[in-house]
């Protein structure tokens, strides 16, 4: 649910207006809209219900991944405009993404012309992946991935078979993704592409925790990825997700060069070495030490000489 400032008129009235510019957007079109859901924790609707009544869902298949059928991701044409469907999903979107709740089941909202039966086997296809050893799962669809797709695809459209994908995002502000609105195979992903998309848990992690103590500005994706790859660089591994966060939100928080610092550049050896963990490293140092790496001063040899 969304904080109890929402009983007020002010922000009953604020939530109709968002719903009815959002909807004015969804079928500006002309094209069929629907509304996707991932059940995998909850599933917000009746889909018995909605079938009665016309509005069946088609269910992404998905098999081998340990996911029963009842939870296979879905999607369901709205009638109109005017479906109610269209003004519930909303409400859920919007609580979910300002309540900055766990569950993100209602995950957006998208237009195309294709079939139900092509748009799921071109899903299906988006979701089924293999890099390296193995195949994974691209959870496209969930709005705390979809986020970073505009910079993981830039230039491209990013989601097979749809005009465009909106959805809310975690500032309760709709957003929307280009797709590439043809009957075409699942989008490639090359190899830099599989590096920032790898990356995002730990961007998720590390931005909840920023979070906790202070809002986000508004490039702090941007900024968490530059540390983030800045970490891949120097040997952190994505696996190791703690030691990850600890030191992008150190590299975005405290100083933008920490990996420089004689002390850091320490941790980072240990770290690489196998003989302790950044995290571990960094929290048993003293307020004095962290003084000096915010101060920068010890920057100031590494500058090289200017002339002129």
């Amino acid at each position: 649910m969304l904080p109890a400032e929402r009983d007020n008129g002010a922000s009953q009235a604020d939530l109709a207006d968002r719903i009815d510019r959002l909807r004015e957007t969804l079928f500006r079109s002309g094209k069929t809209v629907y509304v996707f859901v991932d059940p995998l924790l909850q599933d917000p609707f009746d889909r018995d219900a909605l079938s009665v009544g016309g509005q069946p869902a088609h269910a992404v298949d998905v098999p081998n991944w340990g996911i029963a059928p009842k939870e296979y991701p879905y999607f369901v044409a709205l009638d109109s405009s005017l479906d109610r469907l269209l003004d519930h999903s909303c409400v859920l979107a919007f609580d979910q993404a300002l309540g900055n709740a766990d569950v993100r089941s209602l995950c957006g909202w998208f237009a195309s012309d294709l079939p139900a039966v092509q748009l799921k086997r071109l899903f299906a296809a988006q979701m089924r992946r293999t890099a390296g050893s193995g195949p994974w799962m691209f959870r496209f669809f969930d709005p705390r991935v979809m986020r970073h797709l505009p910079a993981v695809f830039a230039g491209q459209g990013a989601v097979a078979g749809v005009e465009q994908w909106w959805f809310v995002d975690h500032r309760g502000q709709t957003q929307a993704v280009q797709g590439i609105h043809e009957p075409t195979a699942a989008i490639p992903i090359n190899a830099e592409q599989q590096l920032k998309l790898d990356r995002i848990g730990v961007l998720n992690q590390a931005f909840s925790q920023w979070r906790e103590s202070a809002e986000p500005p508004r490039d702090a994706f941007a900024r968490l990825d530059q540390a983030a790859a800045k970490a891949q660089a120097l040997g952190f591994s994505i696996e190791d997700e703690a030691d990850c966060v600890a030191f992008m939100l150190h590299r975005c928080l405290v100083h933008a060069r920490i990996e420089e610092h004689p002390h850091v550049a320490g941790w980072i050896a240990a770290m690489r070495s196998k003989e302790a963990n950044y995290v571990d490293l960094a929290a048993q140092s003293d307020e004095r030490l962290w003084a000096d790496i915010e101060s920068g001063h010890w920057t100031a040899g590494k500058q090289g000489a200017r002339h002129g």
